[in-house]
């Protein structure tokens, strides 16, 4: 958000977060977050005229903040390995909640209107996968990368992330070095045994 957002409203968006990463988007009502931000519904209407409207807010919040974060990375100097190096670590610095936020697109798009979902995942395409994409696209340009699709080779570059702070990921790879290097080691290094 560009405007700093009215203290009612930014403590509502912090309710908003803890509640829609516990549970889904369906099950959260407009009711269970003016009580937990201790406002009054009409208060809570006043700032959002519907949950959804709500949580559009609260995720263009957060996707904002992200693609600020992550547009550092694009824009610095050094190869596309280490540019990629830095947004992965950006992003698995990320506190608990804020690296969930992401996972949320997937698991309640299909429970929001079309127009909703259209919005949303034009923000998240703006915020992560374009970002990667133009780092992969500069390191194909620069022979740092084969000729492949960027587009597909960003959103496999996400997921391997995104794997990695899964339940297994955090069990098996201790700490974010050993995230990035797993990460990073296995887009450009491949799995093929040396030999």
């Amino acid at each position: 958000m560009a405007n700093t957002p009215h203290p009612t409203a930014e403590r509502i968006h912090q309710v908003a977060r803890r509640l829609f990463v516990k549970r889904s988007y369906s099950d959260v009502t407009m009711d269970e977050i003016a009580v937990k931000a201790q406002i009054t519904k009409g208060a809570l209407y006043h700032h959002f005229k519907s949950k959804e409207a709500l949580y559009l807010a609260m995720m263009e919040a957060d996707l904002s903040e992200k693609q600020g974060l992550f547009n550092k990375a694009v824009t610095t100097g050094g190869s596309a390995q280490q540019r990629l190096e830095i947004l992965t670590r950006t992003f698995l610095d990320l506190s608990v909640e804020k690296k969930r936020i992401s996972g949320l697109i997937r698991r309640d798009i299909n429970t929001i209107s079309l127009k909703a979902r259209t919005r949303l995942l034009e923000m998240y395409q703006e915020a992560l996968p374009s970002q990667v994409q133009s780092i992969i696209e500069e390191g194909i340009a620069e022979g740092e990368i084969r000729p492949v699709d960027a587009r597909l080779l960003s959103f496999s570059f996400i997921s391997l992330v995104e794997h990695t702070i899964s339940q297994h990921g955090t069990r098996t790879l201790k700490d974010n070095d050993e995230k990035i290097q797993f990460v990073i080691g296995l887009l450009f290094n491949g799995i093929a045994a040396k030999k």
